[in-house]
């Protein structure tokens, strides 16, 4: 992301547990390579008063959901020396999504880290929606996993059949989207490349859910 003149390193990543210390010391060791300055991860699965561990390590500002169950967890990390100014502050008592409002570099600016359910996720986009209001910020950056598509054809090894649910949904999450502004970075990046994060094993396809 740009600021005035200044570039931030902005990492999303799904990491599937940050449980155990081993694994909280692999996470971090490879963010602290790539130089990440601003992180969300989803699937964090913390417990209660467990984000606290993190802080004698990761220096910074986090902000993290006690998770109520298993595949669920959201977190926020903003580095130190980073100039955020935290304005407010939203997260899910599900442990769905946490939403950071504030300046950067003197500009307002959400950071949102949400990890969707994999079903009714329109619904779920629509009452996230509520949440962002409440924050109000000029501008945003959210990462994280939509469990879903936004492109039928380029985000799936097979395209599926025309009326299929995929394509509903899809097209409903593009619209959501589009609602706040937002652009897919990887996407806008990479052009009309198939590449993909995730393989289905039921489906037998490969897919890219990440935004």
């Amino acid at each position: 992301m740009a600021g005035s003149k200044t570039y931030y390193d902005i990492i999303t990543w799904n990491v599937r547990g940050l449980g155990s210390p081993a694994k909280r010391q692999k996470v971090y060791a490879y963010l602290n390579r790539r130089k990440a300055q601003i992180v969300c991860l989803q699937e964090t699965h913390l417990a209660k008063g467990e984000a606290i561990k993190l802080q004698r390590r990761w220096r910074g500002q986090i902000f993290a959901t006690e998770a109520s169950a298993f595949a669920k967890g959201a977190l926020v990390w903003v580095r130190a020396g980073v100039p955020f100014e935290v304005l407010s502050s939203l997260i899910d008592k599900e442990g769905r999504w946490v939403l950071v409002g504030g300046r950067l570099d003197g500009r307002e600016i959400m950071i949102g880290s949400v990890h969707a359910p994999n079903q009714g996720q329109i619904e779920f986009l629509n009452s996230l929606s509520a949440k962002i209001r409440e924050i109000g910020a000029e501008k945003m950056v959210i990462g994280g996993d939509f469990n879903t598509i936004l492109d039928v054809d380029l985000d799936r090894s097979s395209s599926p059949l025309r009326g299929a649910p995929v394509h509903r949904l899809a097209k409903g999450t593009s619209e959501w989207t589009e609602s706040w502004g937002l652009v897919d970075v990887w996407r806008l990046q990479h052009g009309r490349v198939q590449e993909y994060s995730y393989y289905s094993a039921v489906q037998d396809i490969h897919v890219r859910l990440d935004l």
